[in-house]
């Protein structure tokens, strides 16, 4: 299992990036390598699910993805997803206000299926590239917003 922790500060208030951000219709137009949603049900609420494409070295790589948090806790606001396909994920979103700006942390489990070529594959090149991803994911996000 791979890990990736990253946040970015958008001088948005938390409430516009959390509902931008959330709403799948939107996210293939931030979120690097992720195609437009197909079969959707639902707009984003806990239990929405779909299925996608994921863009990574040129392959298209189906998966499905269901919202299983999407709630404001606190002073913030939480989603979290789990996809499955080609890569098995768990993603936790959190956008936390900061007056009129939000800082929004991703926070990444993943793992490649597969033998033993997977997971080394997984280390040496499907990590750097999701790292990379997310980081390019963050900036999107951020100039969609600020935009």
């Amino acid at each position: 299992m791979s890990v990736i922790k990253k946040s970015i500060v958008i001088d948005r208030p938390a409430e516009k990036v959390y509902k931008y951000a959330t709403d799948p219709v939107k996210w293939h137009e931030w979120y690097v390598g992720l195609s437009k949603p197909e079969d959707i049900d639902g707009t984003g609420e806990k239990g929405t699910k779909m299925t996608m494409k994921y863009n990574i070295l040129g392959i298209d790589l189906p998966m499905s993805c269901e919202v299983v948090e999407n709630t404001e806790k606190g002073d913030c606001y939480v989603w979290k997803g789990i996809t499955k396909g080609s890569i098995n994920s768990t993603q936790i979103w959190t956008y936390v206000p900061d007056e009129e700006r939000t800082e929004v942390m991703i926070d990444i489990e993943y793992e490649v299926p597969g033998n033993i070529l997977g997971k080394l594959a997984d280390i040496l090149v499907v990590e750097k590239i999701q790292n990379n991803a997310m980081e390019e994911t963050l900036k999107n996000l951020k100039a969609n917003c600020e935009a």
